[in-house]
């Protein structure tokens, strides 16, 4: 069966908060999630904080695992199964990655409604009304990114650059207090 391996990778610093997150799916060409890693990192007054959350099919049953741990001692662990057909159409954070993608890079304008799992690991649907009215409403609160979008643009047609995302990626390095890893985001055809 062919499909996608997505990987990315986060890392932030706020103060002496180091915070890193990395996420690893495998799904398939139409966006079915068949497992999933994700680790958050929190260090913050010599405590490590990770969760590891992970979710597997295995013979048609989403198999969901959670743990959070501070400084290697388990705190909270849970588990539980969802039947694949109950959730059909479910996207999880990785197959959630290629769909922003696919939003942004189609003309899309008929509404629907996505199954995912919130922060808990619960089902939770999202319509596309609410994430363009979330997305909206950031951008109402943020309105130093139509600037830094403009300003962009306009190094983008000044410079002409034959590698449009090196250049970005380079560009927008100079915001970062930290310089950016270089591969924030990949895909590979499994």
């Amino acid at each position: 069966m062919k499909g996608l391996l997505v990987k990315t990778s986060i890392r932030t610093m706020l103060g002496e908060i180091h915070s890193t997150t990395t996420l690893e799916a495998n799904i398939t060409s139409s966006l079915e999630t068949i497992s999933q890693t994700k680790l958050e990192t929190i260090v913050m007054n010599g405590s490590v904080v990770e969760r590891k959350s992970t979710i597997e099919l295995v013979e048609n049953v989403y198999e969901i695992g959670c743990t959070e741990s501070v400084n290697g001692e388990i705190k909270f662990s849970t588990k539980k199964n969802l039947a694949q057909s109950n959730v059909l159409g479910l996207i999880a954070e990785g197959s959630d990655l290629i769909f922003q993608r696919i939003l942004v890079k189609s003309a899309f304008s008929v509404p629907f409604e996505v199954i995912g799992l919130d922060t808990d690991y619960n089902l939770a649907t999202v319509s596309y009304d609410e994430i363009k009215a979330q997305y909206l409403l950031y951008l109402r609160d943020h309105p130093e990114i139509h600037d830094m979008i403009s300003d962009f643009i306009k190094s983008l047609l000044l410079h002409k650059p034959d590698e449009v995302v090196k250049y970005a990626s380079e560009y927008f390095k100079s915001f970062s207090a930290r310089a950016l890893p270089s591969r924030i985001f990949s895909v590979k055809t499994v």
